[in-house]
C-alpha cells in the first residue's frame, strides 16, 4: 500500500504543476477536432495513399513475375554485310571461321547473320579471332525463348 501511495503522490504533484500545460494540450485537441470537422477528407488521405502504394507494389510484383517467366535468352549472330557477302534477307552475311587452337570449345565453322549462337561458346571463339574479324561479328541478344 505504501508504494501505491508514493506513486499516487508523485502523479498528483505532476498534475498540479503541469496543470497549465495539460489545459493547453486539451485546447489543442479541441482545435484540432474543429479543424478535422471542417476538413474531413484529411482523415481519408492516409487511406487513399495506402491503397495507391499497394497498387504500385502489385504492379511491381506483376512486372517482376512477367520478367521471371520470360524464358531463356536467345542470341543470334550479326555479321557485317560488307565482309560477309550478304546484301538482303535472302542471302544473309556469312563468314567462314576455323579455330586454329586444338582442344578449345569453339565449335563454330562459320557465322551467319540470324543464326542462333551460344554466348559462352562465342566468347571462346572470339578470343581466337583476329581484331578485324572481332569487330565484324557479334553475338547479340535477340529475344526470349518460351519453353
Amino acid at each position: 500500500g505504501i508504494i501505491l501511495l508514493i506513486v499516487f503522490l508523485i502523479l498528483l504533484l505532476v498534475v498540479i504543476f503541469l496543470r497549465e500545460r495539460i489545459q493547453i494540450a486539451i485546447e489543442l485537441i479541441k482545435e484540432a477536432s474543429r479543424a478535422i470537422s471542417n476538413m474531413w477528407f484529411a482523415l481519408l488521405f492516409p487511406i487513399v495513399t495506402f491503397f495507391l502504394l499497394a497498387l504500385v507494389i502489385v504492379w511491381f510484383v506483376t512486372v517482376a513475375l512477367w520478367l521471371q517467366s520470360a524464358g531463356d535468352r536467345v542470341y543470334t549472330f550479326e555479321v557485317d554485310p560488307s565482309i560477309g557477302g550478304g546484301n538482303n534477307k535472302d542471302t544473309p552475311a556469312t563468314v567462314n571461321f576455323t579455330a586454329n587452337a586444338t582442344g578449345t570449345n569453339c565449335t563454330y565453322n562459320f557465322f551467319t547473320t540470324g543464326e542462333e549462337c551460344e554466348l559462352d561458346k562465342f566468347e571462346v571463339c572470339q578470343e581466337l579471332m583476329s581484331n578485324e574479324t572481332k569487330k565484324d561479328i557479334s553475338c547479340l541478344f535477340m529475344e526470349y525463348y518460351q519453353s
